[in-house]
């Protein structure tokens, strides 16, 4: 039991103590942990703490003489010096005595003993008030040395752990959560301090705790991006191949701020490395690289893809773009649609058939469908079922975004289709058709593409328009449809002596006349 004293450290020393640590006072750190261990006033209690018994001699007393072979401190009862030893062979300076003639002292020994006379003590030895006080202590100083661990930073913190270590503070010591000094030194990457605890012998796996931690230091570290810390652990023999939910070390440091060094030394094989690989799976079967991607880890990510990994990795049906849109990585789905444009097309699509828009607006990643609109992406490109990004999204934004990139998509798209079927650029024309455009665009006067084709005079593009499904419509659209003053058809405008005119003239008229130009046509289809 800790007595009251006028001091803070003694009214809650654990408290004391742990404060000190976390500012990283040294000093104070110091201070506190002698006092418990040398200073800390203590009450004796006979039934748990054991004294010696001794006999002692009260002489007679003169002016400067109190007739006592020793002299004792008459607040604590301590001795303080002894001024004869033969006398009082048993007693050493720091004892205290707490009985005379087996009842409590509470007095002064000398107001308690009558000079020439023989009395009884039973004293405290100092030896065993050490053992009281550091067992009292040891709880403190557990807790404190899991304090430096947590929150100690610099050289300030080595000496603190230091100082713990010496007073015998127990590096397996573990708080609630199961983690020690080692554990959360390792995680805030404390090297020095890591490096003390595995001198002072810790278990570096936690194997052998009481309350199994839940990673080890090792993952710790990793999952901190502290490469030298995991260094060190690795040198002292922590198990490389241990896991955590399935998770291999490499793929804890694909979600961490892994600097390059660290993902280099968990590849690297030998007595230094840890022996991983860059195509290990998690038990959900994702590789490092998708997770980096999928964390919007882009340094991890831009790190794996120079160290074995390429942009062509796939995982689970899915491609490295598809993946950042589907996770809302919007920072590596930017990066890589302008680093990997070739190789990770936008409208590349997925083992379902989805391009990664679709993937986008299914999961509501609003800041990945505007990078990938922003970079060029079809707002209309259609998965297997027929259905547009904006058809998957629920979240309003979301919606709300691709409808307006959708209707912006189609003007801009429409007037480029104008522009082709003008200049007789009919497979390009047929890209964008493809591409989910319809064919029905019109441009301030009227003309849809089918009348920019007969008055430019492009055979080929109108045979391709008239055996589309919208063949029927364009043939027979008049310019007075979208509002102009005149009522042209593309037949009319087509050149007399052009080409385009016979073919427009037979499609109209019917019968075998068109039955011709759509063999025609799908013939041009065919070998285009």
């Amino acid at each position: 039991m800790v007595a009251s004293k006028n001091s803070i450290h003694a009214l809650d020393p654990a408290r004391a103590l742990r404060v000190a640590v976390r500012r990283n006072d040294a000093d104070k750190s110091a201070k506190i942990v002698d006092w418990l261990l040398e200073e800390v006033p203590l009450l004796w209690d006979e039934r748990s703490h054991p004294t010696v018994k001794m006999r002692v001699v009260r002489g007679p007393v003169g002016p400067a003489n109190d007739g006592l072979a020793f002299e004792l401190d008459d607040a604590t009862h301590a001795v303080t010096r002894v001024r004869q030893p033969d006398a009082v062979a048993k007693l050493s300076r720091g004892d205290r005595v707490v009985m005379v003639d087996g009842a409590p002292l509470a007095r002064p020994l000398r107001e308690v003993i009558e000079p020439e006379s023989v009395a009884e003590l039973a004293v405290w030895k100092r030896a065993a008030m050490a053992t009281c006080r550091r067992r009292l202590a040891q709880r403190a100083l557990d807790a404190a040395l899991v304090e430096a661990g947590r929150c100690g930073s610099g050289p300030a913190a080595s000496l603190v752990v230091a100082s713990l270590l010496r007073a015998s503070a127990s590096p397996a010591h573990r708080d609630a959560a199961g983690l020690g000094a080692l554990e959360w030194a390792a995680r805030r990457g404390e090297s020095d301090v890591v490096d003390q605890l595995l001198r002072a012998g810790v278990d570096v796996d936690g194997a052998a705790a009481v309350k199994k931690p839940p990673y080890t230091a090792l993952q710790l570290a990793v999952m901190g991006g502290r490469a030298a810390a995991a260094r060190a652990l690795l040198e002292a023999r922590a198990d490389p191949a241990v896991r955590a939910e399935g998770r291999q070390l490499i793929h804890l440091a694909a979600l961490a701020p892994s600097p390059p060094e660290l993902l280099q030394l968990l590849l690297m094989g030998g007595d230094d490395g840890a022996e991983q690989s860059v195509s290990a799976t998690t038990s959900s079967g994702w590789t490092p690289l998708f997770l980096a991607v999928g964390a919007d880890n882009l340094p991890v990510t831009k790190t794996l893809l120079t160290l074995g990994c390429t942009p062509m990795d796939t995982a689970r049906g899915r491609g490295l773009l598809h993946h950042a849109a589907a996770c809302g990585a919007a920072a590596v789905a930017a990066w890589l649609c302008d680093e990997f444009k070739a190789q990770l097309p936008l409208d590349g699509r997925d083992s379902k058939g989805r391009t990664p828009l679709h993937a986008a607006a299914a999961h509501g990643r609003l800041a990945v469908l505007r990078a990938l609109l922003g970079r060029g992406a079809s707002p209309i490109a259609q998965q297997p079922d027929g259905r547009a990004p904006l058809a998957l999204a629920a979240d309003a934004e979301c919606r709300l975004l691709l409808g307006a990139a959708e209707k912006q998509w189609r003007r801009e798209k429409g007037r480029l289709l104008l522009e082709l079927a003008a200049a007789g650029r009919w497979e390009q024309l047929r890209t964008l058709h493809r591409a989910g455009l319809g064919l029905g665009a019109r441009d301030e006067r009227g003309f849809t593409a089918l009348h920019h084709a007969a008055a430019a005079d492009r055979p080929k593009t109108v045979l391709y328009l008239l055996q589309s499904a919208d063949g029927d419509a364009l043939s027979t659209a008049l310019t007075s449809d979208a509002d102009a003053q005149a009522a042209w058809s593309a037949e009319q405008l087509a050149p007399e002596n052009g080409a385009a005119k016979p073919l427009l003239r037979a499609y109209v008229g019917g019968g075998d006349g068109r039955r011709k130009v759509l063999e025609q046509a799908k013939a041009l289809v065919l070998r285009g």
